[in-house]
């Protein structure tokens, strides 16, 4: 899911990369990092918003948990309202309530772009 949020605000013209990809360059300072985790616990995320605050980063969470370790290191936090804990075979973070926030934000942010310029 956050993939394809990178490339929807990659096309609206962001400077956007993935943390793990191969071409993504170090977080600095200024640079905001997206996360999603539903728990809130997840090591190499929560390791990555770490790393952000370390260097003057940003962080906004996406999470079910709002008292879990990654919405407290995060300067912005939504709360995904999706079950907690769910089966073994559905603990995956709730991506359907995700997807459709960040496509609503993508589609705000298109529409704005669209009047700004005229089209």
């Amino acid at each position: 899911m956050m993939k394809a949020a990178a490339m929807r605000f990659m096309h609206l013209g962001y400077k956007v990369h993935v943390v793990g990809e191969t071409t993504s360059p170090a977080i600095r300072k200024g640079d905001v990092l997206i996360a999603g985790s539903g728990s809130g616990t997840t090591g190499g995320i929560v390791g990555a918003a770490k790393t952000a605050k370390i260097v003057g980063a940003k962080v906004v969470c996406f999470t079910t948990n709002m008292d879990s370790p990654l919405a407290l290191l995060a300067n912005y936090s939504v709360k995904i309202p999706a079950a907690q804990k769910q089966l073994k075979e559905t603990r995956r973070f709730p991506n359907n309530t995700q997807a459709v926030f960040l496509s609503s934000r993508f589609y705000w942010l298109w529409m704005r772009l669209f009047k700004h310029f005229g089209n």
